[in-house]
């Protein structure tokens, strides 16, 4: 009987310990396995978000002059990419941002846009936008995605036919001025019918790159009454030298550039009444210097008499 366990029991052992080691073995290879699956796996993502995607812009003029100073401004992830512009009659842009990032583009039109139009083709050649005639503003907002079949590396040159004049050179006379800022402004408030200023005080002034001018504050009477302003307009570009880059009859630089200012203006008084009325004024640009000012004129029914007003805003 002693013989016999004496036998079997290296037998049970030589049996048993192998399994035992073997399986260890084999859930260390397996998590070792696992762990540089996800490591590629993380590459790839990163690889795969580092390329891009490449969207063409195909524009149109039936006139074959180009589009003047009107332009297509890209933005991805809602900062300034590039500019799209037409100086012919017909060519092509390809705009090609990285993987998971937002294209957009906004049309910013010349004077006259008869026979203008646009094609945005995705990066699989699918149409996803076209315009004749477009109207001013944001026309695309797209997240970006395209299969590894259309992706493009990061070193990838963006190809373009309008590579004879550069949209985004300050010193191109074709390309569309901006008066995009914050400026400090002087206000003042008069009676109309006396001359006599009722108020003054800064006031901030802010124009968008959409042309939209924005300003507000208030001013304080010599009795002590809060008057509270708000103005809110646009301005209208003028093809005044910029566009030519020559001075116009000899008096104005070819860098110079104005626009007109238009919109609305809300006087608020210490009683919570509102008055508003429009206004009326100008931009102007030479070279790195602008100016701006606007003038409106108020009518207020008060209790006991009819007041007139103007007021004056200004930032040189």
């Amino acid at each position: 009987m002693r013989l016999q366990l004496i036998h079997v029991l290296p037998l049970f052992i030589l049996a048993c310990t192998p399994a035992f080691v073997n399986l260890d073995v084999e859930e260390e290879i397996l998590t070792n396995s696992d762990e540089s699956n996800d490591d590629e796996d993380d590459i790839e993502d990163v690889n795969n978000q580092e390329e891009r995607c490449c969207y063409t812009i195909e524009m149109f003029d039936s006139n074959d002059d180009g589009w003047d100073r009107g332009f297509i401004q890209v933005l991805v992830d809602d900062e300034n990419y590039t500019k799209a512009w037409l100086p012919t009659g017909y060519g092509f842009q390809e705009v090609c941002p990285e993987r998971g990032s937002t294209l957009s583009m906004d049309w910013y039109p010349p004077a006259h846009s008869q026979g203008i139009g646009f094609t945005v083709y995705s990066p699989e050649g699918d149409i996803l936008i076209e315009e004749r005639r477009p109207e001013e503003g944001q026309f695309l907002s797209v997240d970006v995605e395209c299969t590894d079949e259309f992706s493009v590396s990061p070193e990838y040159q963006e190809e373009s036919s309008s590579d004879e004049i550069n949209p985004d050179d300050p010193n191109d006379p074709h390309d569309r001025p901006s008066f995009e800022g914050e400026y400090s402004g002087y206000f003042r408030l008069t009676n109309a019918q006396t001359g006599y200023q009722l108020c003054e005080s800064e006031m901030p002034i802010e124009i968008s790159g959409n042309m939209e001018l924005l300003s507000s504050g208030s001013c304080y009477t010599q009795n002590g009454h809060e008057l509270n302003f708000y103005h809110n307009g646009q301005l209208a570009v003028q093809d005044v030298g910029w566009e030519t880059g020559v001075p116009n009859d000899g008096d104005l630089p070819p860098d110079f550039a104005a626009a007109y200012l238009y919109g609305n203006v809300e006087m608020v008084v210490p009683s919570g009444d509102a008055f508003s009325s429009e206004f009326y004024g100008e931009c102007y640009q030479e070279g790195d210097y602008i100016g701006v000012y606007l003038w409106w004129e108020m009518t207020v029914q008060a209790p006991n008499e009819t007041r007139y007003y103007y007021g004056e805003l200004s930032a040189y």
